[in-house]
């Protein structure tokens, strides 16, 4: 299919890899009918271009591996050509990757709407919060961000002794680490 010639073409010109808002920014100049046109302000038209794309890259990704001659590493961050897995005897086995069946899924770009995208960002922009906020809490506690529920409780337990007011510590930094093992353990 000719889409799938003009990305293969596009990301062997950049063998470093593309952003998304790169390759469709490339699509654009091009003059491609499916992403010639689009208002980068539309939540909508952006959806239904990030699709589309991300449709056509994992066809193509498909084609690679399947003719043994490469695979695409897939991100909105970054998308770069790779080469065949190494041994890659056509024997490999099939892992299930669930973005892959969702973008291939034509049926889930149709009857979205406007009011759908809208809420899809609002639920990442609060996910993103709740990261943000994970991080700030463990922070608190001095811990890793892959840091455990048991090891959070152990943390917690240490900083509530060291800072509570009734034991002669900070009030402030007791406040700041109950506050952080509410958020961490749903207390």
């Amino acid at each position: 299919m000719k889409f799938y010639s003009l990305l293969h073409s596009l990301l062997l010109a950049n063998p470093e890899g593309m952003a998304e808002h790169e390759l469709l920014a490339a699509l654009k100049r091009l003059g491609v009918p499916l992403f010639a046109e689009h208002d980068r302000h539309d939540p909508l038209e952006l959806f239904q271009h990030h699709f589309l794309l991300f449709h056509l890259l994992h066809g193509l990704r498909d084609r690679l591996r399947a003719r043994r001659s490469g695979d695409i590493a897939i991100h909105c961050l970054k998308i770069v050509l790779l080469p065949p897995p190494a041994g890659a005897d056509g024997n490999l086995p099939e892992v299930f990757d669930p973005l892959r069946a969702y973008y291939l899924d034509l049926g889930q770009l149709q009857g979205v709407e406007r009011g759908d995208v809208e809420a899809m960002l609002d639920r990442f922009w609060t996910l993103y919060a709740g990261y943000a906020r994970r991080d700030q809490a463990l922070a608190v506690f001095g811990l890793r961000t892959d840091a455990g529920r048991d090891e959070v409780k152990r943390r917690y337990r240490q900083l509530a002794r060291e800072h509570h007011p009734d034991l002669g510590g900070d009030p402030e930094r007791f406040r700041r680490v109950r506050e952080a093992a509410e958020h961490l353990l749903g207390w």
